[in-house]
C-alpha cells in the first residue's frame, strides 16, 4: 500500500471528477490517498472518503501563485510543509499526483515546492500542437503522464521520451442509458417518485416535446470549445429543419464570451439554441449532479462539441448513456468518440493563449455530418449502441488507479 497524494481540484462533476473518480478507484484497491484540493477554497461540505482525508490550504486558490513579497514567500514556505511534510496524525507522502493543465501549473508554485527525488507526476490535458518546448521546465521536479495518445505523442516532440498515457474512466453507474430495466430515478421530498424510462421521458422532465429532436453541448463555454464554430456549422442544420434544436449547458458568460451575443447574430435560430438554465427557468447557471447530467444527456438525441481536448469526459458521459457523438478530428476526440460516432476534419488551426495550436472544425462538413445524423435515425440508433459497449471497454477508473499504481515503482527506480 502505497501513500500518495493526490492534488487536483475536487467536483462532483466536469474536470473535478478527475480528482475524486481517480480517488475513489485507487482508495478502492487499497491505496492510501489524501485530497489537497486545489479550487477556490473552501470547497464546500465534501463528502467521503474525501471529508476526513483532505487537508486545505489557507490560500483562497489552492494553485498558488508565485510569491511576490517577503510575507508571500515564507507563506509558501509553509504551504510545502502543509502539503508534503507530516501532516497532522503523521502521515506523509511517499508519492505525488498533481492533476492540471501547464497553463495553470507555470502560474502556479506546487510544481517548486514538490520536494527533490520525491516521485511526482503531473496527469496533464494535452489539446493542441506545436507545444513550446519551454514548456518541459515545468517538469522538472515530476513526469508528465498523458490522457491520451495524442497528447503522449505532442509531449514526446519538447520532452526526451515519450510518456505514458492512461485514460479517465467513466462512473457507468452515474451515466447509462434510461430503460425499462434500468431507469433513472428522482425523489421529490414529499416521497413521490418521478421515474424516467425512456428518452421521450428524459425530454418531458426538461420540458421538452419529446417529437422534437435534440443537439446538446454540455462543453464548459471558454475559447478552447469553439462555441462560435459550433453555432455557425449547426445553423445551417436548425434553418433546414424546424423539429431540431441545440441545447447548451454552459455559463452565458464565461471565458469563451457572452454566448447570447453569438447567438444573437442567427436572427430567429437562436430561440432554438437554448441554454440550458432557460429551460429551467432559471436567468443563471444551473448546477446539475451526475444523476441530472445522466437525465440530460439521455434526453439528447446528439452530442456535438466543435474543439479539441485533453482527453474529453464529456463526450464519453454521452457514448455510455448511448447517445452518438459529433465532433473534430483533432487532439483526444477521435480517441474518446472510437466507433460511436463521427469526426469530421480540421477546418483551420489558430493561436491559443499557451503558446500551442488549438483547432476549429471544417464547418461545412460539420455541418453536414450533423444534418447526416439527425435526419438518418437508423444511423443513430446503431452508433448509440456501440457507445456503452466502447466506454465500458476503454474507460474505466480502477484500470486507471493499476495503471498508476504501476508506474509508482519506475518513478521510485527513477528517483
Amino acid at each position: 500500500m502505497s501513500r500518495i497524494l493526490l492534488l487536483g481540484d475536487l467536483a462532483a462533476t466536469g474536470f473535478g471528477t478527475v480528482t475524486t473518480d481517480l480517488g475513489r478507484a485507487m482508495l478502492a484497491r487499497g491505496e492510501d490517498v489524501r485530497f489537497v484540493p486545489l479550487n477556490v477554497q473552501p470547497v464546500g461540505d465534501l463528502p467521503e472518503p474525501f471529508r476526513s482525508r483532505c487537508r486545505f490550504l489557507n490560500h483562497e486558490d489552492g494553485w498558488i501563485e508565485d510569491p511576490q513579497t517577503d510575507e508571500e514567500a515564507i507563506k509558501a514556505i509553509e504551504h510545502r510543509r502543509t502539503i508534503f511534510g507530516a501532516w497532522p496524525d503523521g502521515w506523509a507522502p511517499e508519492a505525488v499526483i498533481l492533476i492540471g493543465d501547464v497553463g495553470s501549473l507555470k502560474m502556479s508554485l506546487l510544481p517548486d515546492l514538490i520536494p527533490k527525488g520525491m516521485p511526482a507526476f503531473n496527469y496533464v490535458p494535452i489539446e493542441g500542437v506545436s507545444l513550446p518546448p519551454r514548456w518541459a521546465l515545468v517538469w522538472e521536479n515530476m513526469k508528465p503522464v498523458a490522457m491520451s495518445e495524442f497528447g503522449a505523442d505532442q509531449i514526446a516532440r519538447i520532452w526526451p521520451e515519450r510518456p505514458p498515457v492512461i485514460y479517465h474512466g467513466v462512473d457507468t453507474e452515474a451515466f447509462y442509458p434510461a430503460s425499462f430495466d434500468r431507469p433513472i430515478v428522482f425523489s421529490k421530498p414529499s416521497g413521490e417518485l418521478t421515474v424516467l424510462r425512456s428518452k421521450d421521458d428524459c425530454k418531458r422532465y426538461f420540458g421538452r416535446d419529446p417529437k422534437r429532436l435534440v443537439m446538446l453541448s454540455t462543453n464548459a463555454n471558454v475559447r478552447r470549445k469553439m462555441y462560435g464554430s459550433l453555432f455557425r456549422s449547426l445553423a445551417p442544420v436548425l434553418a433546414a429543419h424546424p423539429d431540431i434544436d441545440l441545447i447548451y449547458h454552459a455559463k452565458i458568460i464565461d471565458y469563451g464570451g457572452d454566448l447570447l451575443d453569438e447567438t444573437s447574430k442567427f436572427g430567429q435560430l437562436m430561440t432554438r439554441m437554448l441554454p440550458l438554465n432557460f429551460l429551467l427557468n432559471s436567468r443563471n447557471y444551473v448546477s446539475l449532479d451526475r444523476k441530472q447530467l445522466n437525465a440530460l444527456y439521455n434526453a439528447a438525441d446528439l452530442y456535438v462539441g466543435a474543439g479539441g481536448e485533453g482527453f474529453g469526459l464529456t463526450y464519453a458521459e454521452a457514448l455510455a448513456c448511448g447517445v452518438p457523438a459529433l465532433g473534430i478530428d483533432f487532439s483526444a476526440v477521435p480517441e474518446v468518440i472510437g466507433p460511436a460516432g463521427v469526426t469530421v476534419p480540421v477546418g483551420s488551426l489558430i493561436d491559443s493563449e499557451f503558446s500551442c495550436f488549438w483547432a476549429r472544425p471544417d464547418e461545412k462538413a460539420y455541418g453536414e455530418a450533423a444534418e447526416m445524423l439527425m435526419t438518418r435515425h437508423s444511423r443513430r440508433r446503431e452508433l448509440g449502441r456501440l457507445g456503452p459497449a466502447h466506454v465500458a471497454k476503454s474507460f474505466s477508473w480502477a484500470t486507471a488507479a493499476e495503471q498508476f499504481a504501476a508506474i509508482l515503482p519506475v518513478l521510485e527506480a527513477v528517483a
